[in-house]
């Protein structure tokens, strides 16, 4: 079995660009049904940074999408690491969340001025 390797989504301190991008796949089903979607970020500490629940949601296939999160000041004005996920809510209020295993792992660096 091959493992993925995710490289941690890189961005510096202050930046707004680029948007964070969440490769949602494996859905339990056609993601066109999917009710909503939010993208979460947290510091290690459990301190809540953002919950984006208006991110931009591209359907790719029936069981894959990208979901993507507008960063807005002041969420990368502290450098250090973040742990993100995308969680889609399919009718009848199931969640499913992405990646399934892990964290996507964001690292915002010093920046110099």
């Amino acid at each position: 079995m091959t493992e993925l390797i995710v490289r941690p989504f890189r961005i510096k301190q202050h930046d707004l660009e680029p948007p964070l991008t969440i490769y949602c796949t494996g859905s339990t089903g056609d993601v066109n049904g999917v009710s909503s979607w939010k993208v979460i970020g947290k510091r290690p500490d459990g301190t809540v940074v953002f919950t984006d629940t208006a991110p931009t949601v591209t359907v790719v296939s029936a069981t894959q999408a990208t979901v993507s999160h507008a960063w807005v000041s002041p969420q990368t004005d502290t450098a250090g690491k973040l742990r993100c996920e995308a969680q889609a809510t399919w009718p009848s209020t199931r969640p499913q969340t992405f990646p399934p295993e892990g964290y996507v792992i964001v690292v915002i660096d010093p920046d110099l001025g």
